[in-house]
């Protein structure tokens, strides 16, 4: 369940695991919860214009260190 990422924040800061289901009646079971899940998400308006860029130049500024 999730996605397993091999960088060097995710093995040392974030401590992340990565779950594995084999039975099929707990795959069903994750199944139907992510689309009751879906059911409720709503997608916001994109980001753009002056915003955007300066954030854009924050989040590159600060990319080494995360």
């Amino acid at each position: 369940m999730g996605s397993a990422n091999f960088d060097m924040r995710s093995l040392f800061l974030d401590y992340e695991i990565a779950l594995f289901f084999t039975a099929s009646s707990e795959v069903v079971a994750l199944a139907s919860w992510f689309e009751a899940a879906l059911a409720f998400a709503s997608a916001g308006p994109p980001l753009a214009g002056p915003l955007r860029t300066e954030l854009e130049r924050a989040f590159r500024l600060l990319a080494p260190l995360i």
